[in-house]
């Protein structure tokens, strides 16, 4: 079977999948940890999907279809919880396919390790910058954590669990100034990983639009199912004159801001959010692309 032909029956039934599952989890509940990026976290923790920029493997697996190019993306955060990810996405004529990895831990020494695979098609493309992309991952983790007996001179084991997730988004964009997307996260119910743990994600629902005006300025909105009813996040993103972006957010749970600085084969990033505690989060992030190493100098 010819890279075309499979390209067509993948986007045929991702579609089908996306629908009935997107009608099966909603409204959902979320809980626990919400995976982010840098840009995610700096717009107030919407999941703002911009064509091109590889850190939407984590956001909405739809997405990766939008990147035309190899693209490398590391992030780092060493907040209440330790997290460093990692991930690149190559596109396939039609299909964008996308591999990462990730690892979390917090002050307990709980950690969880995970890596995954993503695949993603347009299965409709219009005017210039309006098309319907699906997708979807599946993620294998791995928890480790202490347990404790009870017994004072038996001490604590380290034990281990494993399971396998998935997560499957949409996106519509009907003009070129606006674009909705939803994402369902953690689909496959399971009573594996059943722990209360800060650092584990379970089952959710995301529903989100970003308006894109004079290709500058993207304002978004977005909102997250916890326990019914959910929460508001919004954010901006501006491009300024100078390879610069500006991000702010905010939410019922926090404020953010960043940066990101965009110099030829590499953009770095840097985020900031205060929850409502007024504990400060950091997070850092590059993104390389090898075929732009013959635009530096040039931009």
């Amino acid at each position: 079977m010819k890279l075309e032909q499979i390209s067509h029956f993948c986007g045929r039934y991702l579609l089908v999948t996306v629908v009935v599952i997107c009608v099966l989890v909603w409204p959902g509940s979320t809980s626990g940890y919400t995976l982010q990026t840098t840009m995610s976290e700096a717009m107030g923790g919407t999941f703002t999907t911009v064509p091109g920029e590889v850190s939407v493997i984590f956001l909405n697996p739809a997405a990766i279809s939008n990147i035309d190019k190899s693209l490398f993306y590391l992030d780092y955060t060493n907040s209440k919880i330790r997290e460093v990810k990692a991930a690149v996405a190559v596109p396939l004529e039609n299909l964008g396919v996308g591999l990462l990895w990730y690892s979390r831990s917090n002050e307990e020494n709980e950690v969880v390790d995970g890596i995954a695979a993503g695949l993603s098609k347009k299965i409709f493309r219009g005017t210039p910058d309006t098309y319907i992309e699906v997708g979807v991952n599946f993620r294998i983790e791995r928890f480790a954590f202490d347990f404790y007996s009870g017994c004072s001179s038996c001490g604590q084991t380290r034990l281990y669990d494993s399971d396998i997730k998935g997560d499957i988004g949409i996106i519509i964009r009907p003009l070129p100034l606006i674009s909705f997307r939803y994402v369902a996260e953690g689909l496959r119910e399971s009573d594996k990983l059943d722990y209360d743990s800060d650092i584990l994600g379970e089952k959710s629902g995301r529903f989100g639009a970003t308006l894109f005006l004079k290709e500058n300025l993207a304002i978004s909105w977005e909102r997250g199912y916890r326990n019914n009813p959910g929460i508001n996040h919004y954010g901006f993103c501006l491009k300024t004159g100078v390879p610069l972006e500006l991000m702010a957010g905010f939410s019922e749970e926090a404020i953010s801001g960043g940066v990101r600085l965009k110099w030829g084969f590499m953009w770095a990033s840097f985020a900031f959010s205060q929850d409502g505690g007024g504990d400060i989060h950091q997070r850092i992030s590059f993104e390389i692309a090898p075929g732009r190493f013959s635009d530096v100098g040039t931009e």
